[in-house]
């Protein structure tokens, strides 16, 4: 009876450990769960609900290979729970393990047919292997017990692409957009299909879109340059290539588009310039060139090219080279964790803030308003001292935030004060280079590109910003301004906090 009795107390204590821990793992407290962990297996080694979740815990913290090796062992042990199938499937689609990953969603719908994640990152590795058809039924199912489902939607609508099926991949993101209105993602892949069926202005809509969302959206500058270029608008094509190069460097496509544009314009040297650059970062776009005729870039021969690169099939070529090139755009989301965490903005361990938040949010952060609402975390008034402690966020958002505070230096400051050392902070503004600044009659301070100098370190402006109250001090990583609708220019500003 004490044997019985001790070991039943025993096997108490053990549950409540990992009840505890795997609260802790779902807060993203992933050392404290691993700990708590730790002991259970000291003491029973073959404990496989604890095996699993040190599995997800090595998982969620990017050590694939760990996790799978201990998802591994816990189905040895125990080999009839599917979610242990579904996450060693994620570890594995993340090592690009992808028919391993495939065996595993298999085995988790088979044991629980209405498995929503498992079909769906089911359907991304059928994606990520180019079997759209295959990947359409494993969304469609998906879809099926979870129509809510709105990244199903969006991938379904980029397989059905895949497909050709244009009017119908258009319809997938329609219901994803109407699922959630400010999903950039889908804004960009409708602008591709629109592109795709000949509809370029439409397309362009999408773009511009897209980038109202998300003005450093490197992929959305490509499509519309190639939407531009198509048009005959060739300065309007090359400043978003451009564009698209500074924000992201090494964009092979992109570097193509510009070399296709300046051949065009005569200034061969130029285009041939760009060609190279993008074959030495991605040499498998000579082969796809090759195909669609355009491999006299490589040559210098501009003069020379080929009857299959004329006018009206530049639009379908360009689309078509950016497939075989795997955009991101094309490609599935990634695999979900059915566990990840996200409590109060937090999400892989960074705390993201979104400041003057209104109606909409991106996923994972805390939002922050002055008036409550469906997407605000915290209700607060920002021209006080904003609500967090000293060094204790990672991504401060504001996005047609900071026009509506009054004393720009104080907003300064508080971004500043708030911000972990080299912390992220991403602001969209408008300009009072256009109409954007002033036409709103709640914009009360106003700003442009040159008004972030007076907060970076280095700049002589930063220590006369200091005269006059500003603390702290910015890195600029990124300024620069773009138009909008209705003649609206904004600000873009990506700073990293100096402390």
């Amino acid at each position: 009876m004490t044997d019985k009795a001790g070991e039943t107390t025993a096997s108490t204590l053990t549950r409540l450990q990992l009840a505890k821990a795997t609260a802790l793992q779902q807060q993203g407290l992933l050392q404290e769960a691993r700990i708590l962990c730790e002991d259970i297996l000291q003491e029973c080694p073959d404990h496989f609900d604890g095996l699993h979740l040190m599995g997800l815990i090595a998982l969620q913290g990017g050590d694939y290979q760990q996790a799978a090796r201990l998802i591994s062992k816990a189905i040895d042990i125990h080999p009839h729970n599917p979610a242990f199938f579904y996450h060693l499937g994620v570890a594995l689609q993340e090592l690009e393990e992808l028919d391993g990953a495939m065996t595993g969603y298999d085995l988790a719908t088979a044991m629980k047919p209405d498995f929503a994640e498992a079909w769906y990152n089911w359907g991304n590795a059928l994606q990520e292997r180019k079997r759209f058809a295959e990947a359409v039924v494993c969304y469609d199912k998906t879809l099926i017990i979870r129509g809510d489902f709105t990244e199903a939607h969006y991938n379904r609508a980029a397989a059905l692409k895949g497909l050709g099926k244009y009017e119908e991949s258009l319809a997938g993101y329609d219901q994803a957009i109407a699922l959630n209105p400010d999903y950039e993602e889908a804004w960009l892949g409708r602008g591709n299909v629109l592109a795709e069926l000949k509809r370029p202005h439409d397309a362009i809509a999408d773009y511009n879109h897209a980038l109202s969302l998300r003005p450093d959206y490197a992929e959305a500058h490509l499509g519309r340059g190639i939407v531009f270029h198509y048009l005959g608008q060739r300065e309007m094509a090359l400043g978003d290539y451009d564009q698209a190069i500074t924000l992201k460097p090494d964009y092979a496509e992109a570097y193509l588009g510009r070399s296709s544009v300046l051949q065009e314009s005569e200034r061969f040297t130029e285009a041939r310039i760009s060609y190279n650059r993008a074959i030495a970062i991605n040499p498998h776009l000579a082969k796809t060139c090759n195909n669609h005729g355009i491999a006299f870039h490589s040559l210098g021969q501009m003069d020379t090219a080929p009857a299959s690169y004329d006018q009206t099939l530049a639009l379908k070529q360009e689309l078509q080279i950016l497939d075989d090139a795997m955009v991101s755009d094309d490609r599935p989301f990634a695999s979900k964790l059915e566990t990840a965490p996200e409590k109060n903005g937090l999400n892989e361990n960074l705390i993201k803030v979104d400041l003057c938040c209104g109606t909409s949010k991106p996923d994972g952060f805390i939002g922050v308003d002055r008036f409550p609402g469906n997407k605000v975390d915290i209700v607060a008034d920002l021209t006080e001292r904003f609500p967090f402690e000293d060094n204790s966020v990672d991504v401060v958002r504001a996005c047609n935030a900071i026009e509506h505070l009054p004393d720009r230096i104080h907003t300064m400051n508080e971004i500043w004060r708030i911000c972990k050392p080299n912390a992220k902070v991403d602001i969209l503004v408008p300009s009072t280079d256009g109409r954007g600044a002033f036409q709103d009659p709640t914009h009360v301070s106003y700003w442009n590109i040159n008004s972030f100098l007076y907060y970076s370190v280095g700049h002589p402006n930063h220590e006369l910003c200091k005269r006059y109250g500003f603390r702290g001090g910015f890195k600029i990583e990124n300024l620069y301004d773009f138009s909008g609708l209705d003649n609206i220019v904004y600000t873009q500003a990506i700073l990293r906090a100096i402390k």
